[in-house]
């Protein structure tokens, strides 16, 4: 019996809609194990139609996630065709530390990506008000996690920017006419403009990596930091306050409330109580400014680098308390990520009004910004006629939506990096380690203790492990051979030596370690 046209139709669009959104490869094995139990029901003509239809479908919309891991997400596509040194690498991050300059190899999770492709395809369907939903449904997840925010009775809102660069653009927006925007100097630091950087390039002492003395190196661009930064967007004044040394305290009475900016070239004469209630303090996060604030001041934390909610400490879950040199590693390294990483719902938590976010690995977000706060004071920022133009695009913000709820969950791929423990990460490096020791060219293995680091500039470390692999030549040569192809692996090399942290490698790309190493 053959089945109608228009059935074998409904199947073959089916088929292709649910294999599109499938960018997990155990999603994707499940989808197939279910039509296939449904085809096995069929007529043998009709079953061999739609296994047909199955297979066309399983090729031509191979899940995303899937081609990209596997290597194969470069065949047929643009950017096979790219000669120019503008070819993507998957990074396999071995280096020990996250944040790398070249990367961090830890990917967005599949759901995000999933979240992202009905918006991406461009068939889609424009639902009225689907942006204001999504910002909604993020700042209810911060609102769970606050319970101070859920009894209150103004609650948080949500703007997802484009950029970190556009969050800070709509900060600028609230200094308008009769405001002034505030800033300590000792937030005289370059900030990220697309470049990586690490937590403690921040350390709100007014002292950056690789500047001493509290001071701002001489060939140091002031278009970087943040006063500069709001300054260039916002129509109100911008003023910095306090010391930039790291021994004397910044505080609130060193603020110039003078009644706002002079107005048509006279002063402004609506005294310094008006000046208070429109002033507008914008620090970055881990810079304590004293004294108790006006009545009316809107508070702003920037958050350069950091996660959504405090990540956990990898110690606690260590089957044993007790690493190689004989210390007592829980109370080494207990709430270590504390120390190097800062959170939107740690500086919420201590009061501030809004928290700007640049988002990146340790949010398991794309690059946007990410601006959260008190609802009345977000919609001064997203009701402004200027404020559409910075927005991210809804692709953009689903998938934010989908990493906020993962984090808070505990489910984001950084936290599960994280929360490896110890006796895991050895047994894997025992593993790598028989497999790499058959190569010709290495004379030795073995696994080291070494701590691993969010930052390259970051003084906290994270227990961890390393497979060290000796060579007969120079480990470097080998090093940059292995950073290149479709799939790159950054090592941290020194003499014949070459070092694997296990850390920040997950073990499905463990997995691929020992292939490229042959």
């Amino acid at each position: 019996m053959a089945l109608p046209p228009w059935t074998i139709e409904l199947l073959r669009r089916g088929v292709q809609d649910i294999a599109r959104q499938a960018t997990d490869p155990e999603t994707a094995a499940s989808l197939k194990e279910q039509a296939s139990k449904l085809v096995d029901d069929l007529p043998r003509v009709a079953r061999e139609k739609v296994d047909t239809l199955l297979r066309q479908a399983e090729s031509s919309t191979r899940p995303l996630k899937d081609a990209w891991n596997r290597g194969e997400f470069f065949t047929g596509s643009w950017w096979n065709a790219a000669s120019d040194g503008t070819v993507p690498v998957r990074l396999i991050n071995g280096s020990g530390t996250l944040l790398h300059p070249l990367g961090s190899g830890v990917p967005l999770s599949a759901g995000s990506l999933s979240a992202a492709i009905p918006f991406l395809s461009g068939d889609g369907a424009h639902v009225t008000g689907i942006d204001a939903a999504l910002c909604k449904k993020i700042a209810g997840v911060f609102v769970r996690k606050n319970p101070a925010a859920e009894a209150g009775a103004e609650g948080y809102s949500v703007a997802v920017t484009s950029s970190f660069d556009s969050a800070i653009a709509l900060v600028a927006l609230l200094g308008g006419p009769g405001a002034r925007l505030h800033v300590p100097r000792k937030c005289a630091v370059p900030l990220p403009s697309g470049a990586s950087c690490s937590p403690g390039t921040f350390d709100g002492d007014g002292s950056s990596a690789g500047a001493s003395g509290g001071s701002t190196p001489p060939n140091q661009d002031r278009g970087g930091m943040l006063a500069e930064r709001l300054g260039a967007f916002a129509r109100g004044g911008v003023s910095e306050f306090g010391s930039i040394s790291s021994d004397e305290a910044v505080r609130i009475s060193d603020m110039q409330l003078d009644g706002g900016p002079r107005r048509h070239g006279r002063p402004n004469d609506r005294g310094p109580r008006f000046a208070e209630r429109r002033a507008i303090l914008v620090r970055l996060a881990g810079t304590t400014v004293e004294g108790d604030r006006p009545e009316g001041m809107v508070e702003v934390v920037v958050l350069p680098v950091g996660s959504c909610f405090d990540l956990p400490s990898p110690s606690s879950t260590n089957s044993d308390n007790t690493n190689s040199s004989g210390s007592d590693s829980a109370n080494d390294n207990a709430s270590v990520t504390a120390d190097i990483t800062r959170s939107v719902q740690a500086e919420l938590a201590a009061g501030a009004d809004v928290v700007v976010l640049a988002g990146g690995t340790l949010s398991g977000t794309p690059d946007v910004g990410i601006v959260v706060g008190k609802t009345n004071t977000v919609a001064r920022m997203i009701e402004h006629d200027r404020a559409r133009w910075l927005m991210a695009d809804t692709a953009k913000l689903a998938m934010v939506a989908n990493a906020v709820a993962e984090q808070a969950s505990g489910k984001s791929p950084v936290h599960s990096l994280i929360t490896a423990s110890e006796d895991n990460l050895r047994d894997r490096a025992e593993r790598l380690a028989t497999q790499l020791s058959g190569s010709t060219y290495v004379t030795s293995v073995r696994v080291s203790d070494d701590h691993a680091r969010i930052g390259p500039e970051d003084q906290a470390s994270i227990p961890s492990r390393q497979v060290v692999v000796s060579l007969r030549d120079d480990a470097h040569e080998l090093a940059t051979r292995l950073l290149k192809g479709p799939t790159g692996l950054l090592l941290r090399p020194s003499g014949n030596d070459l070092a694997i942290d296990l850390r920040w490698i997950s073990p499905e790309q463990q997995s691929r370690i020992s292939d490229l190493f042959a």
